[in-house]
């Protein structure tokens, strides 16, 4: 079709991933209509209605199936029950090809374009028939592309967005549209991680270092005297990417991204997030976000320290209430001696 240039690409990589993946090929009417409630449920949108109709109806003599703008769906009652997926893809994608102009001039909207495509990805890895594969990865790592079906000749009409491009257009689950997940997609793009993670582990002995030597924690001092393990020892020079944003989402011991508050799971919400980012300034806001995951590995050393060293924390303890008694027996004894002078000052003549 002129306006649907790679509809039979799209139709083999569909058919070839299904293969590859081992999904199930069989009529099944009622599990059809359970993935047409499940992709709406997914993506948050109204059920279209759908209709099973039979073979010899006019309207399905040349399809499985079809879908009618974002309101309906015709399923032929010979159709395997992904063909009910296929077209719930289509659904999703009228849903969004509403406001397209504001969500955004760039991708590919043909009715099997890379769009959707990339949308039929999201509902066959969700649903757990095809794997997730890992965002910002080689090539490789994604799902069969005609580069594969075609055995090395590579198709240049064929495309499918991968997640990482249907979150810059929003168009993604709402669960995907949360905090978290916008933070990790805002991270992960352009290497932001890599470039605030750098001797983060030296970082955090560097600070260790420093308030041994000015006797600053009572802890750490003890620490080092008695030989326990360092924040060297526990990390590395440059935290896990998993580990450097689950220090930053989900903080254990400092607070928590102001950013959080009033945030709304919705491309909107996810606009305004990254505006205020920018207006920020992202080297300040990266900045900071490097010193609250310094301090929450602080924390963890700290945890660390009180499970795997209790010998440590008695000795501080033991150290401390000696000091406190030392400190009560100097009061009493100035007390005392205030008490004597006053004794003596009442019998001079």
């Amino acid at each position: 079709m002129r306006g649907d240039p790679q509809q039979w690409e799209a139709y083999a990589w569909e058919r070839y991933s299904n293969k590859r993946y081992e999904v199930e090929d069989e009529v099944n009417w009622e599990k059809s209509a359970d993935y047409i409630y499940n992709c709406a449920e997914l993506f948050e949108i109204q059920t279209p209605k759908f209709y099973f109709l039979q073979e010899k109806d006019a309207r399905m003599t040349e399809a499985l199936g079809t879908a009618k703008h974002d309101s309906r769906v015709n399923l032929r009652s010979d159709a395997n029950w992904t063909v009910a997926i296929h077209e719930m893809a289509h659904i999703i994608q009228a849903n969004y090809m509403k406001d397209r102009d504001k969500r955004s001039a760039k991708g590919d909207w043909s009715p099997h374009g890379a769009i959707f495509c990339g949308i039929l990805a999201v509902l066959y890895e969700d649903f757990g028939l095809w794997p997730k594969v890992s965002h910002w990865t080689q090539y490789e790592a994604s799902h069969w592309t005609q580069y594969e079906v075609n055995e090395g000749h590579k198709d240049p009409d064929f495309n499918y967005m991968r997640r990482e491009e249907l979150w810059e257009l929003g168009i993604l689950p709402p669960k995907d549209l949360s905090f978290e997940s916008t933070m990790t997609y805002w991270f992960k793009q352009h290497n932001r991680i890599g470039r605030v993670n750098r001797r983060i582990g030296a970082g955090i002995q560097g600070m260790f270092e420093v308030m041994v030597s000015h006797n600053e924690d009572p802890y750490w001092v003890k620490a080092r005297e008695m030989g326990a393990i360092e924040p060297s020892n526990l990390f590395a020079d440059e935290l896990d990417d998993d580990e450097f944003l689950e220090m930053l989402l989900n903080p254990a011991h400092g607070y928590d991204l102001g950013l959080r508050q009033g945030y709304h799971p919705s491309r909107e919400g996810k606009e305004v997030l990254l505006r205020k980012i920018k207006k920020e300034g992202i080297k300040v806001f990266l900045d900071g976000c490097r010193q609250m995951v310094i301090d929450e590995a602080i924390g963890t050393y700290n945890d660390y320290l009180h499970y795997n060293y209790p010998d440590v924390i008695q000795e501080v303890h033991c150290d401390s209430f000696d000091e406190e008694l030392e400190e009560t027996e100097h009061e009493d004894m100035r007390h005392h001696l205030e008490r004597q002078r006053r004794q003596r000052a009442c019998l001079l003549p």
